[in-house]
């Protein structure tokens, strides 16, 4: 059974609610009183209808595991060979316009532009460099390795070393303990 339609402000409210993640501000964003918007952010979030337009949005956008998966072996495989033409002449272009490129955007973290003028022989010349970083294929190998059990971490205390003499050194320095037996 379908729940009643939400007003127009209340429809403002979801969607500012899912970008701030905070009832008082997403009730000021979505129109009500600064000096309500405390108590209507609150009520807001208690209307049935309110609350299912908000799971179900979260529903339609959340990832799966399988497509979060499917991204950090995307990472892991992560290669620069998408960004780059290579000319006959053996010079390097950062190409990020093809359909291999575009595809792979998703696996670019920054990319950084330098542009720097300078004059010579007489001209000016405007120099121009891109620094394209990926996200970190290692980082991505060991969360799908823990994802798959790969690695064992050990709970507990470390084990104890028995170093021959040792006890015999403390009681040297510190001197032999009061209450010990010999």
């Amino acid at each position: 059974m379908k729940g009643k339609e939400l007003s127009p402000k209340r429809l403002a409210f979801v969607n500012e609610y899912l970008q701030c993640w905070n009832a008082s501000e997403a009730a000021r964003r979505a129109g009500y009183s600064a000096k309500t918007a405390y108590a209507a952010g609150s009520f807001l979030l208690r209307i049935p209808e309110v609350l299912r337009e908000i799971e179900q949005r979260q529903r339609d956008s959340g990832m799966s595991a399988n497509e979060a998966l499917a991204r950090l072996t995307d990472q892991a495989r992560g290669s620069m060979g998408a960004f780059l033409h290579i000319s006959a002449r053996g010079e390097v272009q950062v190409d990020l316009a093809s359909r291999e490129a575009r595809d792979k955007l998703h696996l670019i973290k920054k990319i950084r532009l330098k542009r720097r003028r300078q004059l010579r022989a007489g001209k000016e010349w405007e120099l121009e460099s891109i620094e394209i970083e990926l996200y970190d294929a290692q980082a991505a190998l060991i969360q799908i390795g823990r994802h798959h059990g790969l690695f064992t971490e050990r709970a507990g205390p470390a084990p104890l070393l028995n170093v021959l003499g040792f006890k015999e050194a403390l009681e040297k320095v510190y001197g032999k303990r009061r209450n010990q037996k010999s």
